[in-house]
């Protein structure tokens, strides 16, 4: 992991947020890793539409990354935005092949009522 990545990562398991957000933007990248300590920072500090933005950029770059489908899916669950979630999971050729966006297309299914 690039030095930066990891004095960031260190900073956010130290709750560290606004130092994380800091170090990012100095080496600001278009790597997968970088955009899952961001959206995950930016979460954390309760910055959710920030995230999500975030989250759908990243995706567009990085389609196949599982982790960052998985954090997604748990971020819209979370927000309870479950047909949002539905949707993107039915029209993503990647989201159902993890067993966490799986489960979180099974949670929208049940809490939109489409799966009873």
């Amino acid at each position: 992991m690039i030095n930066y990545l990891q004095q960031a990562f260190s900073a956010f398991n130290n709750k560290q947020y606004l130092q994380v957000i800091e170090i990012l933007n100095s080496n600001k990248t278009n790597s997968a890793d970088w955009y899952m300590l961001y959206t995950l920072t930016l979460a954390a500090l309760n910055n959710y539409n920030e995230a999500e933005l975030c989250y759908n950029k990243a995706l567009t770059l990085h389609p196949l990354n599982h982790a960052l489908i998985d954090n997604y899916t748990n971020l819209l669950c979370k927000l309870g935005k479950y047909l949002e979630c539905m949707n993107w999971c039915e029209n993503s050729t990647e989201a159902l092949k993890t067993q966490k966006a799986y489960f979180n297309y099974i949670e929208s299914l049940i809490q939109t009522e489409h799966l009873i």
